[in-house]
């Protein structure tokens, strides 16, 4: 499939380019005829703000579970409360409760960006630095340093408004080590366990 042909610069008559000049602009457009673009030149791709978890139970009904949704949903208004922790037996239904506060309307207008995670008991701290690498869509390939990783997660977040979202059985989670910024804007850590 060849790229879509952008229209070339038009000059004025009385304009003229040097002969280098124009030599670089065909080599410019012979460069983007020959590279595929089927969406078009992309420079840099940004995360979305709130990307929704599929196949979410409705808890409209389960007052329960409707009531605990609201509860963290006013907490995460609060400025004063930086991390929220949700938890339970296994079975009462926390990972309904986290991927509804994920997919609610008001959680993407609170938030620059959120991001869910499922975490199992056995998870490895670099893994979850990968995860939430890959939901910042940052280019981390043929990096193996984590501190490198880590420094940018940081530098990615730092200036945004977020709410990670952890949910799943574990023991201990290093925030430390994924360099997570903890500032006064209003971001936030809900982890259901």
């Amino acid at each position: 499939m060849k790229a879509k042909r952008l229209p070339r610069w038009r000059f004025l008559q009385r304009s003229s380019l040097s002969e280098e000049m124009a030599k670089k602009r065909d080599e410019v457009w012979e460069l983007i005829e020959d590279c595929q673009f089927p969406t078009g030149l992309l420079v840099y791709r940004q995360a979305e703000p709130a990307s929704t978890v599929s196949n979410v139970p409705e808890i409209k009904g389960f007052p329960t579970l409707q009531n605990s949704l609201e509860k963290i949903l006013g907490l995460l208004k609060n400025n004063n409360i930086k991390t929220i922790l949700v938890f339970g037996i296994m079975g009462v239904g926390k990972t309904t409760i986290l991927q509804n506060l994920n997919n609610h309307v008001e959680v993407a207008k609170l938030f620059d960006i959120v991001i869910f995670l499922r975490v199992s008991a056995a998870h490895n701290d670099d893994k979850l630095q990968e995860a939430i690498a890959n939901r910042l869509m940052l280019d981390t390939e043929g990096v193996n340093d984590l501190g490198v990783v880590a420094r940018m997660i940081h530098t990615e977040l730092e200036n945004k408004k977020y709410l990670l979202i952890l949910d799943g059985d574990m023991e201990y989670i290093n925030l430390d080590l994924l360099v997570i910024p903890s500032s006064n804007d209003g971001s936030k850590i809900v982890i259901g366990n």
